[in-house]
């Protein structure tokens, strides 16, 4: 994302904000015009961002498609109802039947979709689609909603994990109980981060191009500034499953 910003000699600011003072802060900072162009990574706490924005005097890129009236806002994002449906098929394709959710924040529209798609294939597959604990995208989210999954559905064997860093705290609440990924449980996660190789057992994931996002969320707002009053600009990338070893048939 640099090495394009600097080759097209653009000078890139890293503005980060873990508290309301500091979003205050940085919408001031960016309605006040002191930049060019902006690129917004959406995380839940920040999701109400885009409305903030949407009168601020310069070309705001986003990373995840904006939750309320996408049409509006120029973002680039994987197309996540695709994501949850591959997620969820391979679990199916498995032998699965009871087969888990655990969503990310209601108030996020890369979750919303994961939720969504993996929700069309249960119905498509005449399977339950109630098995569904939400988190924050955390470690400890995951556990505590692979702990409420397991105490209202102790009938399941799989379970689709919307990100990573949450199948962390979920592979971990499994092993407490007793039972065995995947022989008792298949999993599949979301992101494919580095990590996502290191569990043990190895995980399944839907994989996010990371730095290919980078680079057209960069193209993305060079094109909005050579071209002010341009429509929004919309780039949506086709996910891909990167398989390992946590899904298995049953055993």
């Amino acid at each position: 994302m640099t090495g394009i910003a600097r080759a097209s000699k653009q000078l890139v600011m890293l503005l980060a904000s873990d508290s309301d003072e500091d979003e205050s802060r940085l919408l001031r900072y960016l309605k006040a015009g002191h930049v060019d162009g902006a690129m917004v990574v959406l995380e839940a706490h920040s999701s109400y961002l885009p409305d903030q924005l949407v009168a601020a005097p310069l070309p705001v890129v986003y990373l995840g498609r904006p939750p309320e009236h996408p049409e509006l806002f120029s973002y680039v994002d994987v197309d996540n109802y695709a994501g949850g449906r591959i997620a969820a098929q391979e679990l199916v394709d498995a032998g699965r039947k009871r087969i888990a959710h655990i969503a990310g924040p209601t108030d996020l529209g890369v979750a919303i979709d994961r939720t969504a798609g993996w929700r069309e294939v249960m119905r498509e597959n005449s399977l339950a689609d109630d098995a569904v604990a939400y988190a924050d995208f955390s470690v400890d989210g995951g556990a505590a909603a692979m702990e409420e999954l397991l105490a209202r559905f102790p009938d399941l064997d799989a379970v689709f994990v919307s990100s990573d860093l949450m199948a962390v705290g979920a592979l971990r609440v499994i092993r407490a109980s007793g039972r065995h990924v995947p022989q008792d449980i298949s999993m599949v996660g979301y992101d494919d981060l580095i990590l996502a190789s290191t569990l043990e057992p190895p995980l399944t994931s839907v994989r996010q191009p990371l730095e290919e996002m980078g680079s057209m969320m960069v193209d993305t707002l060079l094109a909005l500034l050579a071209s002010p009053g341009a429509p929004p600009i919309s780039r949506v990338i086709t996910p891909e499953l990167t398989r390992r070893s946590s899904v298995a048939p049953p055993a």
